[in-house]
């Protein structure tokens, strides 16, 4: 089996890249992690980002694999998931207001001698590449909650919304509504 590993980000429109790359080839673990910030502005002292947090913590969880290790990404998610909760505690953000928390979408692979375990949450996507093909291994988890901002999105820019706070204020209600 030849396999080829490729890394590449690219920041957003945001202050920072939400974006991590785990990369952990010890491990057999690779994986993208997608940060999302909170609906009402957040910035820690070192002007991070909830989002930029989140994803560097999920990052930094799974690339503290130790090999062998047999927590399987299951356990690791859910220590990780632990662990962002802890950091927004300290943060003191209010956990009990949705639209203040942090998350962080994942796809994350651990290839095995006998196969390939993963695991996705939210819209980051895993696909097995071939040489005549390209397969989807996962589905959008949150398409069916995205996708009336994504039409109200487009409305706005065929109405001839322009900037990025004219468009984000006409989907920001919905948005609110799918984060509680």
């Amino acid at each position: 089996m030849n396999i080829t590993y490729e890394k590449t980000s690219y920041k957003g429109v945001g202050l920072l890249n939400e974006d991590a790359v785990i990369f952990r080839p010890q491990a057999n673990l690779y994986g993208v992690v997608d940060g999302v910030s909170s609906l009402v502005p957040y910035r820690n002292a070192k002007e991070e980002t909830g989002g930029f947090i989140a994803a560097n913590l999920v990052k930094t969880h799974f690339e503290s694999f130790s090999v062998p290790d047999s927590r399987t990404l299951l356990d690791r998610m859910v220590e990780a998931n632990d662990r962002l909760r802890e950091q927004m505690v300290l943060e003191q953000i209010d956990l009990e207001k949705k639209a203040e928390l942090w998350g962080a979408a994942a796809a994350v692979v651990r290839v095995q001698a006998d196969g390939v375990a993963f695991i996705q949450t939210g819209d980051c996507m895993i696909l097995a590449v071939y040489d005549d093909e390209v397969r989807p291994l996962t589905r959008r988890q949150v398409s069916q909650l995205e996708a009336p901002a994504f039409a109200m999105w487009q409305e706005g820019v065929t109405g001839g919304l322009k900037t990025q706070k004219e468009l984000h204020d006409t989907v920001i209600d919905t948005a609110r509504a799918d984060r509680a």
